[in-house]
């Protein structure tokens, strides 16, 4: 990002004013919900499409993020399957 600084010792940057590079930009909590939800839906191929998607654009903290998204969605999707599972063995015994 470039800058300038005036005659006054302020900083006069090009283009936003708070904008990242590429590399460190993050994923907003919308866009986590929305991967975090999809994946559960689609089997995790959403996740991997964003991956792919964000790395090859240069966005390597978007990428981590999703790929971290996908591991605690498939985590917990088994956990749930799980719990499920006990819930129901219980029930069916029982009757």
């Amino acid at each position: 990002m470039a800058y300038q600084i005036n005659e006054f010792g302020e900083i006069i940057r090009d283009g936003k004013y708070n904008e990242l590079p590429k590399k460190e930009q993050r994923l907003k909590l919308g866009t986590k919900i929305v991967i975090f939800l999809t994946n559960l839906i689609t089997f995790f191929i959403v996740g991997l499409i964003c991956y792919f998607r964000y790395s090859s654009k240069g966005y390597d903290k978007k990428s981590k993020q999703v790929c971290a998204l996908s591991i605690v969605g498939f985590f917990s999707f088994f956990v749930l399957v799980v719990i499920l599972q006990i819930l129901l063995e219980e029930v069916l015994y029982y009757h």
